[in-house]
């Protein structure tokens, strides 16, 4: 998570604010942060394939119908791991799904209006 919270920092000037999200039984989501306007909203595991980044778009519309005002205006969709698929990263870069590694971002960063994700 450190690595995700320092790249928004130091690359765009975003301070979000992690936050514990316990919905269980509801909806389980790994990271999640705020900052005035904008949610992250993620996963992080070891390996990811395009499932895990459909799960992490199925989550945050979850949120959206049921918890809505743990959202923001604006939401970064993320998923931080050690490997990926090229699956996975075909399918992020289309959703706009940031997916991260240690080393390097493996699709870019977007900042997309909630209500054109969610909806």
């Amino acid at each position: 998570m450190d690595v995700i919270y320092h790249r928004l920092k130091a690359q765009q000037g975003i301070s979000i604010q992690p936050r514990i999200l316990d919905l269980t039984p509801h909806l389980e989501i790994n990271l999640y942060g705020t900052d005035d306007g904008i949610c992250l909203i993620g996963e992080n595991s070891i390996r990811v394939d395009h499932s895990l980044v459909e799960e992490v778009l199925h989550r945050a519309k979850k949120l959206h119908g049921q918890f809505a005002n743990y959202l923001r205006e604006k939401i970064i969709l993320v998923v931080y791991d050690l490997q990926f698929t090229e699956g996975a990263s075909i399918l992020a870069r289309e959703k706009g799904v940031w997916l991260v590694t240690a080393g390097k971002d493996a699709t870019p960063l977007v900042i997309h209006q909630t209500s054109d994700v969610l909806h």
